[in-house]
């Protein structure tokens, strides 16, 4: 429900943190720590955004490494 654009780093930030906390909660004691998120591009021939909470609460919007890794 949040768009993945840097205006909204705040918001993804605080959607991010409260879903792995949930996770955490739910899965034995489980370490969650990246969550990421994707969605369509505004830019043409840009197939898509991301944007990747990192531990320490860090966010990396790179598409490679842990962006592509993680969906893969």
């Amino acid at each position: 429900p949040v768009p993945v654009e840097a205006s909204n780093i705040p918001r993804l930030t605080k959607l991010a943190r409260a879903i792995r906390a949930a996770l955490q909660a739910t899965d034995e004691g489980a370490k969650f720590d990246h969550v990421i998120f994707h969605g369509p591009s505004d830019t043409p021939g840009v197939h898509s955004r991301n944007f990747v909470l990192c531990p320490e609460d860090a966010y990396d919007r790179s598409p490679c490494g842990t962006g592509t890794s993680g969906c893969g």
